[in-house]
């Protein structure tokens, strides 16, 4: 891995601070890991992959077709005692 890596760190801050307080937010008990993995590709670019993964609930197949969409909160009685906008990732495409 270089040792700078050029990017947009207020979007990446953004992403990291929604997927781990998603992660903190709906994991009661259990364990939260993130990874950073980097490598080159084969055009010779360093590629770095962050992993946010939890215990969680989860989220169904349709829960996970409206990730993106803003404003789109779960129906999940459990997750609904939780609060928040629902923003989530819809900001972040």
């Amino acid at each position: 891995m270089p040792g700078v890596v050029q990017g947009d760190a207020m979007r990446l801050r953004q992403v990291l601070n929604n997927l781990i307080s998603n992660a903190v937010k709906f994991t009661d008990a259990g364990v939260i890991t993130i990874r950073l993995r980097s490598w080159r590709d084969e055009a010779g670019l360093h590629v770095l992959l962050i992993d946010v993964a939890d215990t969680g609930a989860g989220m169904t197949a349709g829960q996970m077709d409206r990730l993106f969409t803003p404003f789109d909160q779960t129906t999940d009685g459990r997750r609904r005692t939780l609060r928040g906008l629902g923003a989530g990732l819809g900001d972040q495409s």
